[in-house]
């Protein structure tokens, strides 16, 4: 696979700090329903721990690195990302 030149021309563009930074749980909860994931089957199929996996939903635990596992195998982002979006929401908070 080739990277096309758009990609090596483009300019880099930050984000304002400004902008609502959504948690990791709601970019969870769009990328499930754009993927049309069962979140009750996910637990059950994914063999993701149930408490751990309700407290990320309710903005209660944080990801860590087995969570971002967990997280990439549900939605196909990957566990770097995840930890991406936790990091950038905590620094959104300070």
């Amino acid at each position: 696979m080739t990277i096309p030149d758009f990609v090596y021309n483009s300019k880099l563009t930050s984000r304002p700090d400004t902008l609502y930074r959504p948690s990791p749980a709601d970019v969870f909860r769009r990328r499930a329903a754009s993927l049309g994931i069962d979140i009750n089957k996910a637990l059950n199929t994914h063999c993701i721990e149930t408490a751990d996996f309700i407290s990320f939903l309710k903005g209660e635990k944080d990801v860590d690195l087995n969570l971002a596992n967990q997280l990439e195998l549900l939605t196909n982002i990957s566990v770097k990302s995840w930890l991406y979006f936790q990091e950038k929401y905590d620094l959104s908070l300070k």
